[in-house]
């Protein structure tokens, strides 16, 4: 049978049971605000997660069998494909009996139109209202019509009758479309928005009734910016509207919002009802308070705005060399070819056979626009390299017999050259990386427990947000190995947050604050 043509499985998150299962994690169960609901204090957050992938599925199945019981995905991640892999491997635990449906907490979000539901809504007639058309490849909207639409299909993708948490995803696309269209948002453009989230929320009350949903709220990068910036949406506003439309008894219970050690923010951020931050009027009230990229601080310092990875980076694999004459060398091979074997090709393929292998001259005049290991890594892997395949492949196909062993002799040369210099330049950046990594552990040590300093970076820094008043720190745990880094922080002694635990926020503003880029 069919996922589709599956009934949907029955039942949603449950108190005991939820507790029971997060306390396998081998850390206090935390409490999910005001749902009665508890979570361990790590979620699988499932962002760049794909439907494809035999890896992302084990490590998922690894994380609930650990104790992970809240994972966090939505509408729009791997365009649909994050929940359908997360519906499955529920699915796949649940008839095993490895975890019941009381168990997980289930969190998905909507709000974005892209890929396939951007296709549709070309179509739809009459178009959904209130889009909000961001860029050609990307709209956002929160009317109840697609609010509707986007619930149904997460449920079947999900293949559950009840979703715990339904949360809106960035409603601040209304003020950065705003901004971008007039240059500034105005007082009737936040009177406009607190209709459309007013609307949205009837919407979701009414979805708590049919039992489509159990609780739900916001996911908000801009939860975390200052008050006087234009994208800026207030918690506590959104509180408010939820009131309105819900009483004293609405289901508005959890918020998520970005935290690391870089940008902090929701530490920092005076609130306009007089909370001193974000944290503290999230835990006021009650809320359950998700926290996520915590190992991707996205910073706007120096050479501008880029991303520091949070995590050891592996070092060079030798002494890192200077890339540079290695690189003269490949340029040298790149002449040769320019004027020997590829002058000769260029009276059948063309003269731009002869510009083919420029990658020496290319890299050298182009290494400092090359951000970090990462960017690099991509560079290497994904455009290098398979040019240099297609390359290898494409000649070695269409040469005749008389001109192969000559290409055969140059390629083994340059190749070796190239494997050199791209080695080398990789080198440079690891042990680039790993100075960075090596400085961010100094400046954590100063404000962390001494016990935790032998620790990998990840494993501090998302010890260090969970010493803080959040419920649950999610990590994109795509792999097996991630899964086993984070399930280890059960035997962590001192317990984040506990006695010897305790982390001073003041003092790791000192360290880390930085102006933050979204």
């Amino acid at each position: 049978m069919r996922d589709e043509e599956r009934p949907l499985w029955p039942g949603r998150a449950a108190p005991a049971a939820s507790a029971e299962r997060a306390r396998r994690f081998g850390m206090d169960a935390r409490p999910l605000g005001r749902t009665g609901l508890h979570v361990a204090p790590v979620g699988f957050g499932a962002y760049r997660v794909h439907v494809e992938s035999g890896l992302h599925r084990q490590a998922f199945e690894e994380a609930v069998r650990a104790g992970v019981n809240l994972v966090d995905t939505s509408a729009n991640y791997g365009d649909g494909g994050s929940e359908i892999l997360i519906g499955q491997v529920l699915r796949e635990l649940f008839e095993g009996r490895v975890a019941g449906r009381e168990d997980v907490v289930v969190v998905t979000k909507a709000g974005y139109l892209q890929g396939t539901a951007l296709e549709l809504a070309h179509e739809r007639q009459p178009p959904y209202p209130d889009l909000v058309r961001y860029q050609d490849s990307c709209w956002h909207c929160l009317h109840p019509e697609f609010l509707a639409d986007q619930l149904a299909l997460s449920r079947q993708r999900l293949g559950l009758q009840t979703i715990d948490v339904f949360l809106l995803h960035n409603p601040e696309y209304f003020f950065i479309d705003r901004e971008n269209r007039a240059g500034e948002v105005t007082a009737e453009d936040r009177e406009e928005f607190d209709r459309r989230l007013r609307e949205a929320f009837g919407f979701l009350e009414q979805a708590v009734l049919r039992g489509e949903i159990a609780w739900y709220g916001v996911s908000s990068n801009s939860f975390v910016d200052p008050p006087d910036s234009a994208q800026y949406v207030s918690l506590g506003r959104a509180l408010a509207l939820a009131r309105e439309v819900g009483g004293a008894l609405h289901h508005f219970a959890v918020a998520e919002l970005p935290l690391n050690l870089y940008e902090l923010g929701a530490l920092t951020e005076a609130q306009p009802d007089g909370s001193p931050s974000t944290l503290a009027l999230a835990r006021r009230e009650g809320l359950g308070l998700l926290v996520n990229r915590p190992l991707n601080a996205f910073v706007d310092e120096g050479e501008g705005p880029h991303m520091i990875r949070l995590a050891d980076a592996p070092g060079p694999k030798d002494q890192p060399r200077d890339p540079l004459p290695i690189l003269r060398a490949l340029q040298r091979l790149e002449g040769e070819w320019s004027q020997g074997l590829g002058a000769r090709l260029a009276a059948e393929y063309g003269d731009g056979i002869r510009d083919l292998l420029r990658w020496g001259s290319e890299l050298q005049s182009g290494l400092g626009q090359i951000r970090d290991l990462g960017h690099w890594l991509h560079l290497r892997n994904n455009v290098i390299s398979a040019h240099c395949a297609q390359i290898e492949a494409s000649l070695t196909s269409d040469l005749d017999a008389a001109l192969l062993p000559e290409f055969r002799a140059f390629w083994d040369d340059y190749g070796q050259q190239m494997l050199a210099a791209l080695d080398a330049i990789e080198d440079d950046f690891r042990a680039r990386a790993q100075a960075l990594t090596d400085a961010i552990g100094d400046r954590l040590a100063a404000v962390t427990p001494a016990a935790w300093r032998g620790l990998p970076l990840s494993r501090r820094a998302v010890l260090t947000l969970l010493a803080l008043p959040v419920t649950c720190v999610l990590v994109g745990m795509r792999r097996p190995a991630y899964v086993h880094d984070m399930a280890s922080l059960g035997m962590v002694r001192p317990k984040p947050g506990v006695g010897p635990g305790k982390v001073d926020a003041d003092a790791l503003v000192a360290a880390f604050r930085r102006r933050a880029q979204h």
